[in-house]
């Protein structure tokens, strides 16, 4: 069974929790899917836990830069993922790639909203 991370999703239900909703209950039976975020609770948080997923929670980066690193590298540690989906609306912060780089994740996705950048594995 692959083991998927998603990190991007908000305290703030909009178009991209709604997108990783509809992909979620397609790719749930087949997939581990866990998320890493920095909000409190995310949308649908209590539906991914009853189906098994984890939800991570990070220290934000604007707290704290070196919390926010060792508390993505604990969770990459913690357990071995085979596909990264970084869903962001900005690259302003790419600590999650760069730890998905040392972990050698098999696949990489990368979407990058409202310049509506789609990468696909970069590693």
């Amino acid at each position: 069974m692959k083991r998927i991370l998603i990190d991007g999703m908000s305290n703030n239900m909009g178009g991209i929790e709604k997108f990783v909703h509809t992909l979620y209950e397609i790719l749930k039976d087949d997939c581990k899917v866990d998320f890493i975020t920095v909000d409190d609770k995310i949308p649908f948080e209590e539906e991914f836990k009853a189906n098994g997923s984890n939800v991570f929670r990070i220290t934000p980066r604007y707290v704290s830069v070196k919390n926010y690193k060792k508390d993505i590298d604990k969770v990459f540690k913690m357990r071995h993922y085979d596909v990264l989906w970084f869903n962001k609306t900005t690259l302003s912060s790419i600590d999650c790639l760069k730890a998905a780089k040392k972990m050698e994740f098999q696949r990489l996705f990368v979407i990058v909203t409202p310049r509506r950048i789609w990468v696909e594995n970069l590693l």
